[in-house]
């Protein structure tokens, strides 16, 4: 059950993260390879109303190319086709859940496995010449990691 809340959260941000300015979020760096090449990290909070505690937290990663590769090893647990805007589960196996949101496209379906570095899919146009991935990272029991903690698992080395 705490899976699919964790996949239903995952779509509700989606909808509601596409498109959003980078304005007032911090940049927390820029990873050279995974999960955008060349791309810059801001962290990320989503709440439904103004002024509101977070539910949900995550990084919004900036790149001039717009391919996501995977993380890490895992299997995709659900994928979620809105049309315009694509998110992608996958879960490792130490039972953390990757969310892939605002993508554009992917060709995974349920139960692919994944490797490290493997296509996921196209990140969503964020503005001209530039695209835009968020990605968030939870638990089995609805806990997630904050963006500098997300921030710390895929600096480069």
């Amino acid at each position: 059950m705490k899976s699919v809340i964790l996949i239903i959260s995952s779509l509700m941000i989606a909808l509601f993260s596409f498109g959003q300015s980078n304005e007032g979020m911090i940049k927390l760096g820029t990873v050279q390879q995974l999960p955008m090449r060349n791309a810059e990290v801001f962290d990320e909070k989503y709440s439904f109303e103004p002024n509101s505690s977070p539910y949900m937290f995550g990084v919004a990663i900036n790149s001039k190319t717009d391919s996501v590769f995977s993380l890490g090893t895992g299997t995709v647990q659900a994928v979620f086709d809105l049309g315009s805007v694509v998110t992608v589960v996958v879960k490792d196996s130490s039972n953390i859940f990757f969310g892939y949101l605002s993508l554009s496209k992917t060709f995974l379906k349920k139960n692919d496995t994944l490797v490290k570095g493997f296509l996921i899919g196209l990140a969503s146009g964020y503005k001209e010449n530039l695209y835009q991935l968020t990605l968030t990272i939870g638990y089995k029991n609805d806990k997630y990691l904050v963006g500098d903690k997300i921030w710390q698992l895929i600096k480069d080395e």
